[in-house]
């Protein structure tokens, strides 16, 4: 066999195993894409283990960017062309002055789970959450005003269509109208079933529709005084995103790889062509760059592309899938949690580090004091429990703070816990 033979024989079986070690890369869970409205070619996407990406060319090639923590990011939102705010689990919220490229963590507003948030009025932002949640921000989000609500539902989706007229759409059909720029929330609830509504749209104040769970679509012209329903549709997956371009055209995107188009203002709804090869995943959230270009993202780091308006779509080529995954080297923190929580007067922190790294693990109150801590120094990948005594601190949440850096990469990832005394 001669050494050219060799060389071109070793290339090949570098490359098939480079190929099977890829495929074993793990993805995770999208929630959340947006198109930045200042730059129709940028868009990006939030998810799962803290993960946020980004694309200047609509989608063709993606980059991804460390946001330091491992916490579920359910949703983002542009601000200006720069500025990024990002919101997820255990009162989450990121900002971005950058583009993404690097990140501030406010972790002091709640620990509630905070589900989506958007931008509206030059520097105003609003967040939904769970348990009736819902702050203000009039300054870009760099501080935060707490708005009630007037419910405990979870809510899941807010819209605003003008600087001071907005809805929000939660569990148990609930629907909230607010005028005044969200600083008052009044019920527009839906009286005829309960159901959890997963998104709303709102062309003007009296045209929206909601979607929700076992295949919901509700529309109405007059404001809800009357809600209609697709007319001879049946569906069983839960739908979780919708967006309107007008008066008539739509698309909506759910699980089991649901995608429809309306073209009469949601009277119907139509099945598209997919061209993707996993026909049960579940879609989480869809957005478009003009009436012709958008994207679809959901479980395990699908993503499907149309440039023809939402009538066929396309899984991207697989060479590139490989920026949507995440490294090989990156730490990932898993199963961090304490017990007793609530506790007196010790609790044990348990945790499982996925790599050899750098590790702190701090305890702070809600002013964000450090009160203790716990551990500082290197560790090997595997599982460890650590024993705090809090007998010297009075009753209350506090926070632990678990940071991991190996090097390469570094995250970090925030519990609540609760001192009963």
């Amino acid at each position: 066999m001669s050494e050219t033979t060799r060389f071109i024989l070793a290339l090949f079986f570098i490359l098939v195993l480079n190929i099977l070690l890829f495929a074993q890369q793990p993805v995770v869970n999208e929630h959340s894409i947006k198109f930045n409205v200042s730059n129709s070619t940028e868009a990006s996407l939030v998810g799962e283990d803290g993960l946020f990406m980004k694309t200047t060319d609509e989608g063709v090639s993606w980059t991804e960017y460390t946001t330091n923590i491992t916490n579920v990011l359910y949703s983002h939102s542009y601000i200006t062309g720069s500025a990024i705010i990002t919101v997820g689990e255990n009162g989450v919220i990121l900002k971005s002055t950058d583009n993404g490229e690097n990140w501030s963590l406010n972790t002091s507003v709640t620990t509630i789970n905070l589900n989506d948030v958007e931008s509206f009025a030059a520097q105003n932002v609003l967040i939904c959450g769970d348990s009736g949640t819902v702050y203000l921000s009039t300054n870009e989000g760099e501080s935060w005003s707490q708005i009630t609500s007037g419910t405990n539902e979870n809510l899941n989706d807010v819209k605003f269509i003008t600087q001071t007229i907005g809805f929000i759409a939660g569990d148990n059909s609930t629907l909230l109208k607010t005028t005044d720029g969200g600083l008052t929330w009044n019920s527009n609830n839906l009286t005829f079933g309960t159901f959890n509504l997963n998104a709303v749209f709102a062309i003007n104040e009296d045209t929206l529709t909601v979607v929700g769970e076992e295949g919901r679509i509700y529309s109405t012209v007059d404001g809800g005084e009357y809600w209609f329903a697709p007319n001879g549709m049946s569906l069983n997956s839960n739908i979780n995103d919708v967006l309107f371009f007008n008066d008539s055209q739509g698309i909506l995107a759910g699980d089991n790889a649901l995608v429809l188009k309306t073209t009469d203002g949601g009277a119907t709804w139509q099945e598209v062509y997919i061209n993707a090869p996993n026909s049960l995943t579940d879609f989480k959230s869809v957005s478009f760059s003009s009436l012709t270009n958008g994207i679809i993202v959901g479980k395990d780091g699908a993503e499907i592309y149309t440039t023809d308006g939402g009538e066929s779509w396309h899984e991207i080529f697989p060479a590139l899938m490989g920026s949507r995954q995440m490294a090989q080297d990156k730490v990932t923190i898993k199963n961090l949690n304490n017990y007793p929580n609530p506790f007196n007067p010790s609790t044990s922190i348990t945790y499982h580090i996925t790599n050899d790294a750098k590790v702190s693990l701090k305890v702070y109150d809600l002013t964000g004091r450090e009160v203790s801590n716990i551990f500082n120094g290197d560790q090997k990948a595997g599982t460890y429990d650590f024993k705090f005594k809090a007998s010297n601190l009075s009753s209350g949440i506090y926070f632990y703070v678990l940071r991991v850096n190996t090097g390469l990469n570094e995250t970090s990832k925030t519990m609540k816990m609760i001192l009963t005394k």
